[in-house]
């Protein structure tokens, strides 16, 4: 910068604009803008710096309400803010600010789209504006509050909800509350009962004894629905999404994004810890089948949710979702977590739920139904779920081509679920992939009979019965990490094209490190390390009682050591027929048995190159023992 604007003008110099202009730039510029400026901000004689503010701004001032003739007549429609106090609104939490409310919001919409703005206070909202809601939206129409405190006081309407996003497109509610504690029975906090597209619901606190739902979204292809709320026998408090019966179309809601939502004062979900058979639990759910946030239709987005007691499923993916997505919620005392259900025969999928925190819930952390295919729930948080007997697992997934990955599961309490992750009547082409799972104390990942075309890989598991227990075809057991578990590491039942491959399996108190059952076909135990067993390392005997012996096996390459802590047990026992079997370059220790490798009545089996402590003694037909030592 010049030092010349720092100068004091000299003697004879003149004080003339040209003499200005050269200290301090191009003041006659400088100054039109600015007076353009302030004679903007001039309406007319008498107006207060506080009308004016508001008016072309529309933000909140505390000396009173602009008239509303001023405010809807100038400034708004350029700023596309609306404040409802412009349009008559008063906060106070007494006066019915229905009528004033919506009258902002029909001027956005007639406008194509803008902010309509509810400073802080509480505002009472009771006499429909429309057939099913007392506000409804438009096409690119936000409503926005400034936080917990702009209060929109449902005092409920023969069954209305208080807002209406039907048919809009890009309409969004956030920043602010919803209450209904009063003794009226109302609908939904916020609905949609036909067509939308990119609906936006995002950091708002729902709260209320009376309302039955917090957030509907459900709409069938001819743009109607009619739902029936079930009775569930409650006595007070439903926040959660309830769901219930009516003429369901297909799905046709676009681009959802409900963020933010806190769903408080639910009905407290007390389940008998005795019902333990199938038929009993089904009758106890359906007796409370309500939902925090049910997803149906494409691409929602459900982030920054928290949702506590009493609900049957916090947020369920149903029928039609599609793309669509959970993340950074907390779910914790309810019933069961993030559900990838079916109805009428159709499931989500192509839908993720990632990087939540699921706690202290009775039922189930989640679940993938069959009809839900092609779906992912990775990098969660799962803590001391399962704490009552009604699931076969903390985390149940049949859904084909599901990726189950990075998941953490923590118990220090004892779980009453078989299993922390099971493939329960799975279609196959699953991925269970580098999950932590400590504490558990039955069979931690259970692949069911019939599994098909399933990865475990790089899991680690630190307690329980079973590490890994298997029955299928094509499965890929691989780099996983066992330790202190009970009775085996992993267990095979009678399975085809499996391999077990580079895991390593440690402190096995009362059972084997690996076990095949007899009749397993075409497998590879390879490059395994096994240490710290209370019997065998591998163990190759009858699983699962009669039947016929399997064949093409190959033991390869697995380091065996510490063996025997019962006293009994060799590095490797094969101890029923299974013809082209090949035990090769496997390394074992000292054992308390007199061989290291042992087998009788065997056949077509080599034992070639495995360094041993206390050699091989395979018998029986056709058998091949060289080059070990």
């Amino acid at each position: 910068m010049s030092t010349l604007f720092h100068e004091p003008i000299t003697v004879g110099e003149s004080n003339s604009p040209d003499t200005l202009n050269t200290r301090f730039g191009d003041l006659d510029a400088a100054i039109g803008a600015n007076a353009d400026a302030l004679e903007a901000l001039i309406l007319s004689d008498g107006d207060s710096d506080a009308e004016v503010i508001a008016a072309r701004t529309g933000l909140n001032y505390k000396s009173g309400t602009p008239p509303s003739t001023l405010a809807v007549s100038v400034g708004y429609a350029a700023s596309d803010i609306y404040n409802v106090r412009a349009y008559g609104a008063v906060g106070n939490g007494s006066t019915d600010d229905t009528t004033a409310i919506q009258a902002a919001l029909n001027a956005a919409g007639a406008a194509g789209g803008g902010i309509v703005f509810l400073p802080r206070g509480t505002y009472k909202i009771t006499t429909p504006a429309l057939a099913t809601a007392c506000l409804g939206l438009y096409d690119y129409v936000t409503l926005r509050g400034a936080g917990a405190k702009s209060i929109i006081d449902f005092r409920g309407s023969d069954g209305k909800s208080a807002i209406d996003l039907s048919g809009c497109t890009d309409a969004c509610v956030e920043n602010l509350q919803i209450q209904n504690l009063s003794a009226v029975s109302a609908e939904a906090a916020i609905q949609s009962s036909s067509l939308t597209v990119r609906m936006k619901v995002r950091s708002v606190i729902i709260r209320g004894s009376l309302m039955t739902a917090a957030i509907t979204n459900i709409v069938a292809a001819s743009g109607t629905m009619t739902v029936t709320a079930p009775s569930h026998g409650f006595s007070s408090g439903d926040d959660v999404y309830n769901y219930g019966t009516g003429t369901i179309g297909a799905n046709t809601t676009l681009d959802r994004q409900i963020r933010g939502i806190t769903v408080v004062n639910a009905n407290t979900f007390t389940v008998p810890s005795t019902i333990t058979n199938s038929a009993t639990v089904g009758t106890a759910q359906k007796t409370a089948w309500f939902d925090g946030i049910n997803i149906k239709g494409p691409d929602a987005v459900i982030e920054g949710c928290d949702i506590q007691v009493g609900f049957y499923s916090a947020i369920r993916f149903v029928e039609t979702a599609r793309r669509s997505k959970i993340t950074h919620c907390y779910v914790a005392l309810g019933f069961r977590g993030i559900m990838y259900d079916s109805l009428a025969g159709n499931g989500a999928a192509y839908c993720i739920a990632e990087m939540n925190h699921l706690e202290n819930l009775k039922q189930a952390a989640g679940k993938i139904e069959d009809t839900s295919p092609h779906n992912i729930f990775c990098d969660n948080v799962i803590i001391n779920c399962s704490s009552s007997a009604f699931a076969d697992a903390t985390f149940e997934i049949a859904g084909p081509y599901t990726a189950f990955e990075r998941n953490t599961f923590f118990y220090n309490i004892t779980p009453l679920s078989t299993s922390a992750i099971d493939t329960v009547a799975s279609d196959g082409h699953i991925t269970i992939r580098g999950n932590t799972i400590k504490g558990h104390n039955g069979t931690v990942i259970n692949l069911r009979s019939g599994a098909i075309d399933m990865e475990v890989t790089n899991n680690q598991i630190d307690g329980g019965n079973i590490g890994i227990s298997l029955q299928g075809t094509n499965i890929f057991v691989v780099g996983n990490r066992v330790s202190n578990v009970v009775t085996q590491g992993i267990v095979v039942f009678p399975s085809s094209n499996f391999v077990l491959m580079n895991n390593l399996i440690s402190h096995v108190t009362a059972g084997q490190g690996i076990k095949l059952d007899h009749s397993c076909n075409y497998g590879s135990v390879t490059g395994n390390v096994i240490v710290d067993c209370w019997t065998e390392g591998i163990f190759q005997g009858n699983n699962s009682g009669p039947g016929a012996p399997g064949k093409y096996v190959a033991m390869i390459g697995n380091v065996i050591v510490d063996v025997g802590n019962s006293g009994s047990g060799a590095n490797i026992q094969i101890s029923i027929n299974t013809p082209k079997f090949a035990i090769v370059g496997n390394v074992c220790d000292d054992t308390p048995e007199t061989f290291n490798i042992r087998g009788s009545g065997i056949s077509s089996i080599v034992a070639i190159g495995n360094a041993t402590q206390k050699g091989v003694n395979l018998t029986g037909t056709t058998v091949t023992s060289t080059n070990n030592i």
